[in-house]
């Protein structure tokens, strides 16, 4: 906004990844029984959560962990074109270890 760029305020994160329970961080949070309790996720805050980078819960019986880790990154580029690209979505939120989703670490590679 300070920067005239009003449009770019939407904010994407994972599923299963936890940033408190105000209702803008409840929405980001990517945990069901957040969402159930408060009528969240606010669309017009956190329009998606693309898929937890677990690659025990989430991986295919048929790919290797660097094949997760561009699958999941293939997902994050399509939510961010699908919720307006560059000119609205401003960050995407992670933790380095996804402690209330699991204790989840994400495969190497995958923050590279």
């Amino acid at each position: 906004h300070a920067r005239g760029l009003p449009n770019k305020c939407k904010l994407l994160s994972r599923q299963r990844g936890y940033h408190g329970v105000t209702v803008a961080a409840g929405s980001l949070t990517g945990l069901p029984y957040v969402h159930d309790r408060m009528g969240l996720p606010l669309k017009s805050v956190c329009p998606a959560h693309v898929t937890c980078p677990s690659f025990y819960r989430e991986g295919r019986p048929d790919e290797t962990e660097a094949q997760f880790v561009q699958r999941l990154a293939a997902e994050l580029d399509g939510a961010i074109v699908a919720n307006g690209g560059a000119a609205e979505v401003a960050a995407f939120i992670a933790e380095p270890i996804q402690g209330a989703g699991g204790v989840v670490v994400p495969p190497a590679g995958y923050f590279a």
